[in-house]
């Protein structure tokens, strides 16, 4: 099963997002941006979804690291905010 990453400060946005998701996918939660990079690393989710509004590491912070740390030339990446 494909991991997905949801990282949001709101907890009822993780839970949303992970309710509508996890049937079909293994759901990786995280509300902090500095855990969610280690996360990333240890797990390698297929993809992101991310509030890069509301966490301790800029959005776009986080995924220039998790691009350059992996051999990944590709992430998806969606992000959201409320």
């Amino acid at each position: 099963m494909e991991k997905i990453m949801v990282i949001d400060s709101d907890t009822h946005q993780i839970r949303l997002l992970s309710d509508g998701l996890a049937n079909d996918y293994q759901i990786l939660n995280c509300s902090r941006g500095s855990k969610a990079a280690e996360l990333f690393r240890l797990y390698k989710p297929s993809a992101v979804i991310l509030d890069p509004l509301t966490f301790d590491l800029n959005g776009k912070e986080f995924v220039r690291q998790v691009r350059s740390s992996s051999q990944r030339i590709s992430l998806p990446t969606a992000s959201r905010s409320a």
